[in-house]
């Protein structure tokens, strides 16, 4: 799962149960639109908890053949303060803290977006991040010196020392200096798509996909088109879940 909780840091009390009841009866939507005639559209919508979605729809400003798709994403989704930081260590940086952006990544955008930082944190070190879809690990490795990962750091004090995005990578435990480090943990599928929904050749002006999907934090909705000449809009309708407690009926 993308979030872990450590008992050494403080979290808000749990939601009353009419409030989560309310809560979960409310249907959330998210739109977006764009001119698909040079470029394509590709959106991912994610969520911070579990998440239902039941529709979506597309509208197009003409009746011009294009294709479009609901497709599921794997990966993981960073939320701030909850599991977007880890520490390294560098034979000649020094120890930091890395912070990831928030956001919903699969396997390769996560190496990437960990590279990104680690090329930020460690100016002028350049590092290079790989995910291996085969082997489900990360490899980090800096064009210079050894790199080591700190699962807790205990120079810090609570509740910063922890690395609290380390599982998503599968980092679980210390690990030594070297050129370069490699996860001790597999996590597998996270560069994994499956179609929901695809249209080949359409001319509808409209379309809707309904359905009653339920997604996990750690899947993501992702609604992209071909080119073609036409404008469209995309509406998705959902519901998220409260402190993982069921959907209402």
């Amino acid at each position: 799962m993308a979030i872990r909780y450590y008992p050494n840091r403080v979290y808000r009390a749990r939601v009353p149960k009419v409030d989560r009841d309310m809560a979960t009866k409310k249907v959330l939507s998210v739109s977006g639109y764009k001119d698909i005639t040079a470029t394509a559209l590709t959106a991912t919508i994610s969520s911070d908890t579990s998440w239902k979605v039941h529709s979506v729809a597309f509208e197009f400003s003409g009746a011009t053949a294009r294709t479009y798709a609901v497709i599921v994403k794997n990966g993981r989704k960073v939320v701030e303060n909850l599991n977007n930081y880890m520490w390294f260590g560098h034979s000649t940086g020094g120890v930091k803290k890395v912070t990831l952006s928030t956001g919903f990544y699969n396997g390769t955008e996560l190496a990437a977006e960990l590279e990104t930082q680690l090329n930020t944190e460690f100016t002028p070190i350049t590092w290079t991040v790989i995910y291996s879809a085969i082997t489900g690990k990360f490899t980090i490795v800096p064009v210079s010196g050894t790199v080591r990962y700190l699962n807790v750091n205990t120079a810090q004090t609570l509740p910063t020392r922890d690395s609290i995005c380390g599982h998503l990578f599968g980092f679980e435990d210390n690990i030594a200096a070297g050129v370069s480090i490699t996860s001790d943990t597999a996590v597998f599928g996270l560069n994994f798509e499956v179609d929901l929904y695809a249209v080949s050749g359409g001319a509808l002006l409209n379309d809707i996909y309904d359905t009653s999907l339920e997604l996990s934090i750690d899947q993501a909705l992702k609604i992209e088109t071909g080119v073609a000449a036409v404008e469209v809009t995309y509406m998705v309708t959902y519901e998220k879940s409260v402190n993982g407690e069921p959907y209402a009926n």
